[in-house]
Formats: C-alpha cells, sequence, structure tokens
C-alpha cells in the first residue's frame, strides 16, 4: 500500500511542479510587458535547522528561520518550525508539524499559525538524491476570515560532483496551491519558488547548503512579487555525529 502511495505520489508531484515551472516562467514574461504588474525586490532567508532520533522510530525537528526583505535591510519574518516525524519504509518519512510566523510589517507585527502535515520520499538514483516532498498546511492568518488550506509540492534533486562527495549541486522547485477561498487569500495557484545551489558536508553531522532562489508569488488583487532570495542553510542532525 505505502509503495503504491508513493508512485501516486510522486507522478502527482512532478505534475504539479512541471506546471509550476511553467507558471513561473510565463508570469514574469508577461510582467516584462506591464512593468507596473511585477514587484521585485532581493531579499536574505537563513535557515537553522537541526533534526534527529527523540527515542526509537520518532524523530525530531527544529527550524529557525529569520527573512529579511528590502535589499535585505529589514527584518521580514521569522518562521519557527517543530515538527516530529518517522519513517514508514525505507525512504518514506510522515511528518506532523507546527509553524508559528510573526511578520514584522510598516503597519505592525502579525503572528501567523500553521498546522501541516507532511509526506516526504527520498530515492536515490546512482549517486543522485531525488526528495520529493508534499505538505498540507492550515494556516491561521491575520486579517482573514478563515483557515486557509495550501497544498505545496517540492521536487529537488543533489548531486555530488567532487571525489570525497563532500561537495554537490542542488536543484529544485516547490509550487504551492491554496485549496480554499478566504478574504485576501483566494483558491489558486499561491506562489512558486525556483532554487539552485550547492552543499557542502562540513562534518558527518554538520551541513551547509547555501544558493539562489527565484521566488514568485501569484497576488490577485496587488501587483504580483519576485523575490530574488540568497538563501542559506546550516543543518546539524545529532543523529550523525
Amino acid at each position: 500500500m505505502v509503495r503504491k502511495l508513493e508512485k501516486w505520489r510522486l507522478r502527482i508531484g512532478a505534475a504539479l511542479v512541471t506546471l509550476g515551472l511553467l507558471l513561473n516562467g510565463y508570469r514574469p514574461a508577461a510582467a516584462q510587458e506591464v512593468p507596473t504588474t511585477l514587484i521585485e525586490d532581493f531579499q536574505g532567508w537563513f535557515q537553522l535547522i537541526t533534526q534527529g532520533t527523540i527515542s526509537g522510530p520518532l524523530k525530531g525537528y527544529f527550524e529557525l528561520q529569520p527573512r529579511f526583505r528590502d535589499d535585505i535591510g529589514a527584518l521580514d519574518r521569522i518562521l519557527i518550525r517543530p515538527a516530529v516525524y518517522f519513517n514508514v519504509s525505507p525512504t518514506s518519512t510522515l511528518w506532523f508539524g507546527l509553524a508559528i510566523v510573526p511578520a514584522f510589517q510598516t503597519n505592525g507585527t502579525f503572528t501567523e499559525t500553521r498546522f501541516w502535515q507532511q509526506f516526504q520520499n527520498v530515492a536515490k538514483a546512482g549517486d543522485l538524491l531525488i526528495t520529493n516532498r508534499s505538505r498540507l498546511e492550515e494556516r491561521l492568518v491575520p486579517n482573514t476570515d478563515g483557515t486557509s488550506i495550501r497544498l505545496r509540492h517540492l521536487l529537488r534533486l543533489e548531486y555530488p560532483f567532487d571525489a570525497a562527495k563532500l561537495w554537490s549541486l542542488i536543484v529544485a522547485d516547490e509550487i504551492f496551491f491554496n485549496l480554499n477561498d478566504v478574504r485576501s487569500l483566494p483558491a489558486g495557484l499561491d506562489q512558486n519558488r525556483a532554487f539552485a545551489g550547492f552543499g557542502n558536508r562540513l562534518t558527518p553531522a554538520l551541513k551547509l547548503e547555501f544558493g539562489y532562489m527565484a521566488n514568485f508569488v501569484n497576488r490577485p488583487e496587488l501587483p504580483d512579487r519576485l523575490n530574488h532570495n540568497l538563501v542559506v542553510t546550516l543543518l546539524y542532525n545529532f543523529d550523525a555525529r
């Protein structure tokens, strides 16, 4: 049953990511014809992640992610994202998590709360590491009139390119869809994130990743956004010590 679920999830995920790439390429092109319909910004996203076994099959995850906007000149928001997860097959895990997201805007601070569930599959084809991740989020967003349900799917490819396999090339794409209508968050495409960068295994337990992300944000009632993001991640896996 798990294998059948993985097979169909991989097919659906690939289709969603392909659609996301097409949409991510189409919208900015249209914006070049009407420049006022697209707002661009350079941002910095910095992630600190730790994960590993809590007890028996149960594993824990914690992420702290400050994001800076306005050419990395102002704090935009902080993501505080804990979770627990466990294996449902040798290559797949099931996750349950929470996210608390205070956003620092010019007119005040607003905090979003998310509950999320995730199914993740990590497979290898030779030295190529293929990650498919499907996440469902129930979002309690200030100034809306209900709970926004969002589906997001990530496809990530990582390939080592040095003899010691300490350095790797990483490319990824993640597409987001709102599944229901709430005020200011209509159903349909929410955003798409396309990433290219590098990974460096500093120690068996510590890994550094960095690169560029093109983050297209669809805003039906406002000008769309294209954020050019510097993304830096430091990940510590205490199972690998």
